[in-house]
């Protein structure tokens, strides 16, 4: 799912009316929305092991675990600059810079799925205690949206 784009005249004006320095907004809007989609940038081997890191002048720097990770890097180069255009509208990334530093790690999706199977588990052991037919129905049908 690629985001509507921002003209970069409408997100200047704000800027100008809220007295900001554009550069720290425009370094924090491409970060963002970069680190929103580095998955589908970078793919799932890299994910974890590079991070968006700054951007500006053209120029966006990204934070690598390994130097091993770096050599990767520069050998997908191009079709990283590509994808990560997609997603920042009129801040267009014209080089990539790679710097060695720590990663934070991302928050697995996983752990979220587990929890919520199984609090559906304890909803539907709950039913079972209920006498009312009715009443069990109704909750049955409750669960089956979650």
């Amino acid at each position: 799912m690629i985001p509507e784009k921002i003209k970069l005249d409408e997100f200047s004006s704000l800027l100008n009316l809220l007295k900001a320095n554009p550069e720290n907004y425009v370094n924090s809007f491409v970060i963002n929305n970069l680190s929103r989609f580095w998955t589908e940038i970078v793919g799932q081997g890299l994910v974890n092991y590079t991070s968006p890191h700054f951007y500006k002048d053209s120029a966006l720097t990204i934070l690598i675990s390994h130097d091993s990770y770096r050599m990767e890097m520069l050998f997908i180069k191009e079709m990283v600059l590509k994808n990560c255009n997609k997603y920042t509208g009129d801040f267009k990334i014209k080089y990539l810079k790679f710097k060695i530093g720590n990663i934070k790690p991302k928050a697995k999706k996983n752990s979220k799925v587990k929890k919520e199977s199984a609090n559906k588990e304890n909803l539907l052991n709950i039913i079972e205690k209920e006498n009312d037919m009715e009443a069990k129905k109704r909750l049955s049908k409750l669960i089956e949206l979650l």
